[in-house]
């Protein structure tokens, strides 16, 4: 619930818990809380509003005794974690908001950046309406389920067609307590529509950010995740973790969802599900063994991505490519194999080799093709890694002198340059071509690494169109506990 005294003024929403079903219970809140979390009694505009965490939810709530009263003994309950999670299947598509405590607000800037105006108390967001969000439906995979959110600028605002800059935020938004402190992670599944999918000159952002009304509203804290590079119709998982000290931060406001930027009505869409903010678990983990990959495809799909990095004959760097989604059956970095299996491989497994389809093999330039997942790392997913997988070179077309390959961890840090701040290799280039034989690739990922980039996968060096191909199979991507 929470109290309104004209916008921003509120109480801010104060967790009720989770009452008994059948039952009626009496529920006391503290008129110093309310007060402590920013509601001002001289100018109260919404006497009580109730709502529920859980978008997906159908409660009925029964209320009666509504009253002031003065202070009485409160019993201590325990007190539940934060937590939301939304996968939109309870959401009504033709409805004109989206409901769940979603929230939106635009800011309008100049084409240098420079703050116009803003609008929004914030207000709940819409649907329909060309503006903000809609929820789609039949863009799913096998996790997503049926309905999904679409999330966009505001197309009914007008300045985009005067050279400003909108963005729009749709967000949800929760008053920090004492007893929120703790690594919280923030995470989502995202990709493109169909249709108006996000391109320049729009920027997104996933963000998580705090809001200290008692100072204006001054963010004292944010965290960010840029969208505004995905392309692809496959979906991926994305997530960032946050920091919160609830004595710190008591009062605050939290706020985690979406931003888009653009102007002259650009396309901005971006399409997510199963978004979910709780306490971080901490740790990375991934295993496959490629059963289930659709060999008919023309993507490796499970997230495999593919990029490539170009060199000179005298080892200088010339250009590069990628990374895009790791192809099947094109001739060049991955495609699904059978035939070779041992007693642990199953039916499928995985072959990865150069791309043969750059015609620089014959320059004589090198051509390091990688194929990898890729992952977000934060501070609670610091430990001890392990990267371990079944290898075995092809009978026809493994690797041979002189291409070379390897199995890696690295990470890259975004802001210097996409640098390597761990490169560990395991050299594969003698790999056998009779015997399938188990590799393990070792790292320690320390807390110092929060935001920057994972890549656990494997690459070749190949030119002349020399054979590269090697076979991987049962992949386990793992902290040690």
């Amino acid at each position: 619930m929470q109290i309104d005294c004209v916008f921003p003024c509120t109480s801010g929403p104060q967790d009720l818990g989770r009452p008994a079903d059948g039952e009626w219970q009496e529920i006391e809140i503290p008129l110093s809380q309310l007060i402590s979390s920013g509601l001002n009694t001289a100018n109260v505009s919404s006497g009580l509003v109730l709502a529920v965490t859980d978008v997906n939810a159908t409660t009925s709530l029964t209320v009666d005794n509504i009253r002031w009263e003065p202070t009485t003994e409160i019993v201590e309950e325990e007190v539940l974690p934060l937590g939301f999670f939304a996968d939109f299947e309870g959401v009504n598509p033709a409805a004109t908001a989206l409901g769940g405590n979603w929230q939106s607000f635009g800011t309008v800037f100049d084409a240098n950046g420079g703050f116009i105006y803003n609008y929004g108390q914030p207000f709940p967001t819409p649907l329909n309406s060309n503006s903000f969000a809609n929820i789609a439906t039949g863009l799913g995979g096998d996790e997503q389920g049926s309905q999904q959110l679409v999330i966009f600028n505001d197309y009914n605002n007008q300045d985009h067609g005067n050279g400003l800059l909108i963005e729009a935020a749709t967000f949800q938004q929760v008053t920090l307590t004492a007893d929120d402190s703790g690594i919280y992670t923030f995470s989502f599944d995202a990709r493109v529509p169909d249709e108006g999918a996000i391109t320049e000159p729009t920027i997104a952002t996933a963000y998580v950010q705090t809001l200290d009304p008692s100072n204006g509203f001054a963010t004292t804290a944010r965290v960010e995740i840029d969208l505004s590079m995905i392309s692809s119709t496959e979906w991926q998982t994305y997530s960032v973790d946050f920091n919160i000290d609830g004595e710190a931060m008591a009062g605050q406001l939290l706020e985690f969802g979406f931003t888009t930027r653009t102007t002259g009505f650009a396309p901005s869409a971006i399409v997510v599900d199963n978004v979910d903010f709780n306490l971080a678990e901490g740790g990375i983990s991934y295993n496959t063994d490629f059963e289930s990959g659709d060999a008919s495809a023309d993507a490796i799909g499970d997230n495999w991505l593919s990029f490539a990095a170009v060199f000179g004959a005298d080892g200088n760097f010339a250009y590069s490519y990628g990374p895009f989604p790791a192809p099947n059956n094109t001739g060049g970095f991955t495609s699904y194999a059978t035939g070779e299996a041992g007693e642990s491989q199953g039916s499928q497994y995985l072959n990865v080799f150069s791309d043969y389809n750059n015609g620089d093999h014959a320059g004589g330039l090198t051509i390091e093709a990688a194929s990898f997942q890729e992952r977000i790392f934060s501070a609670a997913d610091a430990g001890n890694y392990t990267f371990s997988f079944d290898a075995k070179a092809p009978f026809e077309g493994g690797i041979a002198p002189p291409t070379t390959a390897y199995a890696y961890i690295r990470v890259l840090d975004p802001n210097n340059g996409f640098a390597s701040t761990v490169d560990i290799r395991v050299d594969l280039s003698e790999v056998s071509n009779s015997e399938w034989s188990r590799y393990t690739v070792e790292a320690v990922l320390e807390q110092n690494l929060d935001g920057q980039i994972l890549q656990f996968g494997f690459s070749n060096s190949a030119t002349d169109y020399n054979p590269s191909g090697i076979f991987y199979d049962n992949l386990v991507f793992a902290r040690a506990e």
